[in-house]
């Protein structure tokens, strides 16, 4: 058997790795067994991991204990090296999520069939607190119900996600030219000097915008300090779900899904970036394509 002497672990997924593609694209391979639709008992599904993102990816999908409740989801199959690089793509290194043993999956094909799993969730004291106007993104939860649907949960549970989807304020969008006013239209900066010791402090870029940084996360720091964004936000809009594959420049984004949609992403990163960060201090001298690279965001 391919699998023999592989120390295998059973991993409950109710977010956004229920899609066995979905998952396959983030561990960069697939899981090696089959994909089980089960329900979590005694834990009740809520979305308050807060994201680095709180326009854009402002929440994703987390467990909360409660005694009676359920969650509907998927028992995938993973070699302990998987599920050591899904501890870091959830975030548990930098406390965003811890694993949490000894669930109990309860088979939709057969009910009076338990696995004993784990899976993800919130340390208390980082949640999001009730009655926060941060909202999961259409994105996520589109993907959520994609992942429902494709594992045949229940109809009623993947319903609940796209009416929440739906139902989603939209997304607070800027333009470029609103944030030239926001500084003297003649500053530029050449992008070989955004790591300089010259600087009050880390820089970022985005579309060309420039911006101190010195208050984001510490998780997204190395993914944005003395870089330019643009086109690692592009990357993180793709369905991978759906078989796109992330672009790998800019203009090749245009051409697959074209410029409407490529700049109503941008816009969104734009208005995410005013907001995190203030005002932006200059402009990248130069086409600012050519300094994006296609490297992970953490969202």
């Amino acid at each position: 058997m391919a699998n023999a002497g592989l120390a295998l672990r059973r991993y409950f997924s109710f977010g956004s790795n229920m899609s066995c593609a979905a998952l396959a694209v983030r561990l960069g391979s697939p899981p090696v067994g089959k994909a089980k639709p089960s329900v979590l008992l005694g834990w009740e599904l809520c979305f308050d991991v807060p994201g680095y993102w709180p326009l854009v990816e402002g929440a994703f999908a987390a467990a909360a204990q409660r005694e009676g409740s359920s969650i509907y989801g998927v028992v995938h199959l993973l070699s302990e090296a998987q599920l050591q690089l899904l501890d870091d793509l959830e975030g548990v290194p930098d406390g965003q999520n811890v694993r949490v043993e000894g669930g109990v999956a309860s088979l939709l094909a057969d009910p009076s069939v338990t696995e004993e799993c784990c899976f993800y969730a919130c340390p208390a004291a980082s949640r999001l607190l009730p009655g926060s106007a941060v909202n999961p993104s259409h994105r996520y939860l589109e993907l959520m119900e994609f992942g429902a649907r494709e594992m045949n949960l229940p109809e009623e549970w993947t319903d609940q996600l796209s009416v929440q989807r739906q139902t989603l304020p939209e997304t607070p969008q800027m333009n470029i030219e609103e944030l030239l006013r926001d500084f003297d239209a003649g500053a530029t900066l050449p992008f070989s000097t955004m790591n300089g010791s010259q600087n009050a402090g880390p820089l970022t870029a985005l579309c060309g915008i420039v911006f101190e940084c010195g208050g984001a996360p510490a998780a997204v720091m190395p993914a944005i300090s003395g870089q330019e964004v643009g086109l690692a936000a592009l990357r993180r809009a793709a369905q991978t779900w759906l078989g796109e594959v992330p672009p790998v420049s800019v203009e090749e984004a245009r051409q697959k899904w074209g410029e409407a949609r490529v700049t109503k992403i941008l816009e969104r990163w734009l208005a995410q970036f005013r907001s995190m960060f203030g005002k932006p201090i200059a402009r990248l001298s130069g086409n600012w394509e050519d300094h994006a690279t296609a490297h992970r965001l953490p969202l």
